[in-house]
């Protein structure tokens, strides 16, 4: 069995200790993971301890991102602007956001409804971590479990296939994929807090990540 893992030794983030809202910044959150093992350096100038917190209030308070939400020709964005949806939730936003702090022009990071997983294994042979969107399994006080919108980074990922290379990949092959989910393990409904290296089984990456039982996926990536 040969496994491929980008976040190995390296920083593990938690939004759970976020400054700003840690409840709903998953995805600033995943998308600092997936910058920080891809080796992409986040700016030099941060305006808060943790860059997770910094992507997050730029996010939310730069003017330009500001007007790219307000008056975006899109009206769906418009409609989140005026129901009052924190930028970060809004992933066309979002993509805007990461980009314009990285000072990436034209976009490097990419959000995509539309990725298959022999791109995400190729972006992962290529040391790119990839971030995920999908309805995980919560379960809340009084026992009861739901379903989350929620954000992970792909870090990884088992195969039978030991020659594996990026020119020379047999899907059929993954056994599972490896996550580092901010949030904790969704293997426990989150009653376990911590993230890092979570194991899961293709059937789960199927069902689980949106869109949720079909190949095509929804994703953060890094463009060449």
């Amino acid at each position: 069995m040969k496994i491929i893992n980008l976040s190995e030794g390296k920083i593990n983030y938690s939004q759970r200790n976020n400054e700003l809202d840690p409840i709903n910044t998953c995805v600033p959150t995943s998308l600092i993971m997936m910058l920080a093992y891809s080796g992409i350096p986040f700016p030099e100038k941060m305006t808060h301890n943790q860059p997770e917190d910094s992507l997050t209030y730029f996010c939310r308070n730069n003017p330009e991102v500001i007007d790219f939400y307000q008056n975006n020709p899109d009206s769906f964005i418009r409609t989140c602007w005026n129901q009052k949806i924190p930028a970060n939730q809004v992933h066309a936003v979002m993509e805007f956001a990461v980009n314009k702090w990285l000072g990436f022009n034209p976009y490097k990071i990419i959000f995509t409804t539309n990725s298959s997983l022999i791109f995400m294994v190729k972006s992962l042979l290529q040391n790119k971590a990839v971030v995920l969107l999908g309805d995980f399994p919560y379960k809340k006080n009084n026992g009861t479990v739901i379903t989350l919108g929620h954000a992970v980074c792909l870090v990884g990922f088992s195969t039978k296939q030991e020659d594996i290379t990026i020119d020379n990949i047999n899907i059929a092959d993954i056994t599972n994929v490896i996550i580092d989910d901010p949030f904790g393990d969704y293997r426990s409904n989150y009653s376990i807090t911590k993230g890092n290296d979570i194991v899961m089984p293709m059937e789960d990456f199927i069902s689980i990540i949106r869109n949720k039982n079909s190949i095509a996926k929804w994703c953060y990536c890094i463009k060449d």
